[in-house]
């Protein structure tokens, strides 16, 4: 079964919605995920060419995103990045309030 990029980004949207991500929107299959550019936990979601979604951490000494750290390829890496976007928030969050 191939992955249907537009039900995983639908999916992806949606969570980083529901867990405090602010929404950039690039393209079609191309979108941003931002908690003030803060460095590994802001990330860039790009579907490529190939039917899979690359995803891209922001490198704030850089100020651009990094190469792709992850590769979602089917809807179990949709539900495992789901869950990095919501542990990195969450962990974000501990150091702000230490």
């Amino acid at each position: 079964m191939s992955l249907s990029l537009k039900k995983a980004f639908w999916i992806i949207k949606n969570f980083a919605d529901e867990v405090g991500y602010t929404i950039e929107e690039i393209g079609d299959y191309s979108i941003q995920l931002h908690l003030e550019k803060f460095h590994g936990v802001d990330f860039e979601v790009v579907g490529n060419a190939s039917g899979y979604i690359q995803c891209s951490q922001w490198d704030e000494h850089r100020e651009e995103y990094n190469r792709a750290v992850y590769s979602i390829r089917n809807v179990t890496d949709v539900i495992r990045f789901c869950s990095i976007l919501e542990n990195s928030e969450k962990l974000r969050a501990k150091r702000i309030e230490e």
